[in-house]
């Protein structure tokens, strides 16, 4: 399929007969020795190239492995990247079950927004957790804002009837809870450290 003029090539496009499987293999048979590269490449060349891969028809699966060469999702600095938009009862996992590497999600160094959780969703409930998953007698460090820079921390903004809970849970028994609030941290010469609680308009 060299031809220059806009042209149709079909590998293994014809009706599969009820009951078949059909199988098409592209770089799959042989093996790599030592040293040896297989190069498969799909859509590389110049121009604008648009590849479809996969189905949702009945049972369509796609299965995306990576060894120790690792594995590049990139576009350009225009690209915009959806992932999941259609799931609605499915859910969605990102990192390993026994992963010990970084996570990172927002790297940018840049203006930029972070959002977790805020679609508009109405009169339904929507619970967000944060490293809640662990029952045992691990240490749990959360780190909410960065040192050094000037910035605002906002809870429970709602501006209808809530519930703001910290350190409410009960202690396990021969345990000490401390629930620190503007005590940590040196006030140099000429610094201020107000701390404002029920300090709003209205009934406290």
């Amino acid at each position: 399929g060299r031809s220059t003029i806009g042209n149709t090539i079909s590998i293994g496009s014809g009706a599969t007969a009820t009951g078949s499987t059909q199988t098409i293999d592209i770089g799959t048979t042989g093996t790599a020795f030592t040293g040896a590269v297989k190069a498969i490449n799909v859509g590389t060349s110049l121009g604008t190239n648009t590849i479809a891969i996969g189905a949702t028809s009945f049972a369509s699966g796609i299965t995306a492995r990576v060894g120790t060469g690792n594995f590049s999702l990139d576009g350009v600095a225009g690209s915009t990247y959806d992932i999941g938009t259609s799931t609605t009862t499915g859910s969605v996992a990102i990192g390993g079950t026994a992963q010990t590497g970084a996570l990172t999600v927002g790297r940018s160094t840049g203006i930029n927004t972070l959002n977790l959780g805020t679609g508009d969703f109405g009169v339904n409930t929507q619970t967000v957790n944060i490293a809640s998953g662990s029952t045992g007698a691990g240490v749990n460090t959360i780190t909410i804002g960065s040192v050094g820079t000037t910035g605002t921390i906002t809870l429970g903004r709602s501006t209808i009837g809530n519930t703001v809970s910290i350190g409410s849970a009960a202690t396990a028994a021969a345990s000490t809870q401390t629930i620190d609030i503007g005590t940590t941290g040196t006030a140099f010469t000429n610094a201020t450290k107000a701390i404002n609680v029920g300090t709003s308009l209205g009934t406290n």
